[in-house]
C-alpha cells in the first residue's frame, strides 16, 4: 500500500470510529494527476450521500499539464465506490448517532487501484485537542 496523501486536518478533528475503503470515480487526467501526487485535502474536504450514493467534495486535483482541451476540473465533486450494504451502513451512523462522515487518505492498494478510506467519525471538543496537545508535550518532555 502506497498512501499518496493523508488528510491530516481530519484526523485532528476527529475521533474515528470505523472505517470504509472505497473506490473512487475519475477521469484520465485526474488519474495521470494523483500518480504524480498533485493531491490536495482542503480544510473543507467532506462526504455527503444523496440519492443512496456517496460522493467526496472538497478534494482538489490539479490539472494534469500534458493533457490539453481534455482535462478536469480541480474541484469536481467525486463519487466514491461503495456496496449498497455499505452506503446503507454509514446512511445510519450519519441519521441516527449524528456522527459525520470524513476522508481519511488516498493511497494505491496492492492492484495499483486507487483508493479512499473513508472514516465514520465524532467531532473532537476543544478541551479535548487541549488535552491530547498537553499530553504530546509531556511525552516530548517539554512540559
Amino acid at each position: 500500500m502506497k498512501v499518496i496523501v493523508k488528510n491530516k486536518r481530519g484526523l485532528h478533528n476527529y475521533v474515528i470510529e470505523k472505517k470504509y475503503e472505497a473506490g473512487i470515480s475519475l477521469l484520465g487526467s485526474e488519474v495521470k494527476s494523483i500518480r504524480n501526487s498533485d493531491v490536495i485535502f482542503s480544510n473543507s474536504s467532506y462526504i455527503f450521500i444523496e440519492k443512496g450514493e456517496v460522493y467526496l467534495s472538497g478534494l482538489e486535483i490539479k490539472e494534469y499539464a500534458s493533457a490539453n482541451i481534455l482535462n478536469h476540473d480541480p474541484k469536481r465533486v467525486k463519487k466514491l465506490l461503495l456496496n449498497s450494504k455499505e452506503i446503507k451502513r454509514i446512511s445510519e451512523y450519519v441519521n441516527v448517532k449524528g456522527l459525520t462522515v470524513v476522508p481519511v487518505m488516498i493511497y494505491f492498494n496492492s492492484k495499483s487501484l486507487i483508493k479512499v478510506e473513508i472514516a465514520v467519525a465524532r467531532g473532537v471538543k476543544k478541551y479535548d485537542k487541549r488535552e491530547k496537545e498537553k499530553e504530546k508535550n509531556f511525552k516530548k518532555g517539554l512540559l
